[in-house]
């Protein structure tokens, strides 16, 4: 029985971006440094923590993804025509 949060693995951040600084401060923080395992109910815990610990760091440091698609603003159908007429002239002229 596996309660990983791996099971179902989160989008990839963008890890070119990474403050690897910052991540690396932040998950010094987050990480306890002498954890005491004494059962596999332990290690489990630990692992879940561990693995947690790496994700929310990553996200902490990595700018967001700018969503897919055209970041400009919708234009209204009549200036588009004007603009397609105005490209058609330009290229006649």
């Amino acid at each position: 029985m596996c309660r990983s949060p791996f099971q179902h693995p989160p989008d990839r951040p963008d890890v070119r971006r990474t403050d690897w600084a910052k991540f690396h401060t932040y998950l010094e923080a987050e990480i306890p440094f002498n954890p005491e395992l004494h059962n596999s109910m332990d290690i489990d815990t630990c692992v879940e923590h561990f693995s947690g610990a790496i994700l929310g760091t990553l996200e902490a440091s990595t700018p967001k993804r700018r969503p897919i698609g055209d970041p400009r603003p919708q234009i209204p159908a009549s200036i588009q025509d004007e603009i397609r007429l105005k490209n058609r002239l330009r290229r006649r002229w």
